[in-house]
């Protein structure tokens, strides 16, 4: 029975690298970008703001894009929230629509005819596009409100990892 697994764990071992060597299986590529940070000030307690605490120390908005196969990418939207002791929390988003546009006409008057809409958190890069290519426009919702942010991965970025 030994000598059974064996063999089979060798001819898979063989195999399975053989099924994929024609296509390359890429991992994907995870950017975080920074949207803004925001301070709190102690709302509705006088004591910690004359004390000079912060109820909410710090909130930080991300996004955070993930290129699959480079053509397919996802955006996801996060906030940190960090309490007057240091711990913070992590509150994740889904993106409800994604405009997707070319970056290279960003700063001329035209900077919204070459676009692509869709529903939901992911959308195909234009053929012969890469990520720092265009720009995207999302939509999330955070406790009942929507909101729409802007990201455009520099070429200077790296994705996570590298």
């Amino acid at each position: 029975m030994k000598e059974q697994l064996l063999a089979f764990a060798v001819l898979g071992s063989i195999a399975f690298p053989q099924l994929h060597a024609d296509r390359a299986i890429a991992a994907p590529e995870v950017y975080k970008v920074e949207l803004r940070e925001i301070a709190r000030p102690a709302d509705n307690d006088s004591f910690a703001a004359s004390m000079g605490f912060a109820r909410d120390r710090g909130r930080s908005e991300w996004a955070v894009v993930t290129v699959t196969d480079g053509k397919t990418v996802t955006i996801r939207h996060a906030t940190r929230i960090e309490n007057m002791i240091g711990m913070s929390r992590w509150f994740d988003h889904k993106v409800t629509a994604i405009r997707m546009c070319n970056g290279e006409s960003f700063d001329t008057n035209d900077t919204k005819k070459d676009c692509t809409i869709t529903k939901g958190n992911t959308v195909r890069l234009p053929a012969g596009k890469a990520v720092n290519d265009v720009s995207f426009d999302f939509k999330y919702t955070e406790g009942g409100i929507g909101y729409t942010r802007n990201v455009q991965i520099s070429p200077e970025m790296k994705p996570e990892g590298k």
